[in-house]
Order: C-alpha cells, then sequence, then structure tokens
C-alpha cells in the first residue's frame, strides 16, 4: 500500500503548533504516538479536527515543517549505534552520581 507521503513527525510538529498537543515519537518505523486518557478522551472531536488542519497544514507548507521533530529524527537514525550507546551511559553515570559529602 502507498503511504501518504507525509512526514508524521511534521504532523505532530505542526499539531503542538496548531492545538498544544503532545505526542510522542517513536522511529523504526516512524511514528508518533497519543495516549488515549480520560483528559484526551474528553477532547477526541478537537484532535480529529486538528489533526485535519495539521495535515492539511503540512501538504500545503511542507518547507516550514521540515525541521523539528522531523529533522531530529533522520538526524539521529544516521548516528552510529556504538555513539548513542555511549551517550546514554554517560547520561545515565551522569544522572545517578551520588555526590561526595563534604566534611
Amino acid at each position: 500500500k502507498q503511504g501518504s507521503g507525509l512526514n508524521c513527525y511534521s504532523v505532530a510538529d505542526c499539531l503542538k503548533e496548531i492545538g498544544g498537543w503532545e505526542l510522542a515519537t517513536l522511529q523504526n518505523p516512524a511514528a508518533v504516538h497519543l495516549a488515549v486518557t480520560l483528559p484526551t478522551a474528553k477532547n477526541a472531536t478537537r484532535f480529529v479536527d486538528e489533526l485535519r488542519a495539521a495535515v492539511a497544514t503540512v501538504r500545503s507548507e511542507p518547507e516550514k515543517y521540515k525541521g523539528g521533530s522531523a529533522g531530529l529524527y533522520g538526524m539521529a537514525s544516521s548516528l552510529p549505534t556504538s555513539f548513542i550507546e555511549e551517550t546514554a551511559k554517560v547520561y545515565l553515570d551522569t544522572m545517578t552520581a551520588c555526590p561526595e559529602s563534604h566534611k
């Protein structure tokens, strides 16, 4: 089946701009995720309306949304695995380090 030709990260960025929607971005395959919770369920009609508007906007202004999440995920997927593993290790080591007490 042929795809829509839309970048899902661009649509997510546009949705954030239009209505403040915070969609989780995923990769391999590229995807976005919206948790259906009580607050989001109460706004389902608004979400669908704003999703339609975001798709129309991204189709009419594709250059406007090429950066942002779309650019980040495109770049991140080209990084070597070893770099990502080392970066995660350094981050976790830094965040979990216990400072020595000063006497």
